[in-house]
This record gives C-alpha cells, sequence and structure tokens, in this order.
C-alpha cells in the first residue's frame, strides 16, 4: 500500500512508492525509492502528536538536528546514513539508508550486544 507523504520543503517529492514500515515513540518511518536513481531509502518523520507542547517539540528537533549534523560527517558500516534533511521545526524529518525495524524493537539482540 503506498501512501502520498509529505515531509515538506520538498524532501518526498524526490521519492516514490511511499510506504509506511513502522511507527515508534516519537517517528513514523516509511520505506521508499528515490525517482532520480532509484534508490531504496527510508523516510523518518516526525510524528508532532508525540509532544504536549512546541517548547518541547523545539528542543527534542534541535537534539536531533545537532546529532544529525554529527552523523552525517561519519561514515562507518555501523551508524546510520543520513542523506537529506528538512530541518523545519514543524515538518521535521529526514531520508536515510532503507532500515527494517529499531533496535528497542528487535528481538534477535543478545544482552551483551
Amino acid at each position: 500500500m503506498c501512501l502520498i507523504f509529505k515531509m515538506g520543503n520538498g524532501i518526498s517529492d524526490n521519492y516514490e512508492e511511499i510506504s509506511l514500515l513502522f511507527e515508534t515513540q516519537f517517528w513514523k518511518v516509511h520505506s521508499a525509492r528515490k525517482k532520480e536513481d532509484q534508490m531504496r531509502v527510508s523516510l523518518f518523520h516526525l510524528k508532532i502528536e508525540s509532544f504536549q507542547n512546541r517548547k518541547d517539540r523545539d528542543r527534542f528537533v534541535s537534539s536531533c538536528m545537532s546529532s544529525i549534523s554529527c552523523i552525517r560527517r561519519l561514515k562507518h558500516p555501523h551508524v546510520l546514513t543520513i542523506y537529506e534533511v528538512n530541518e523545519d521545526l514543524k515538518t521535521f524529518g529526514f531520508s536515510a539508508e532503507p532500515v527494517d525495524a529499531v533496535i528497542s524493537q528487535a528481538n534477535n539482540f543478545s544482552e551483551d550486544e
């Protein structure tokens, strides 16, 4: 099932075959394909309804933007690769390499991992 998904500021305009994969406390994560080269990606969209007020949301988004800025400079096979970011506080989201689940929902890790 494909959904029309807008992250704002044209980020989702670059993608097609967008469908919801899963939701977490703060994120809706969709799978998609980049129109230009058919590369598979995941689109992370902030769930605004997760926040009781604007101040909490803005603080969370600022923290995420700072973290994403650091992560984008790293190139490591165990660190999520982030491609595009929408930094608008109301429609914050980003595209990244494909993911299937969040670590907190995965059951195949040992206690040491």
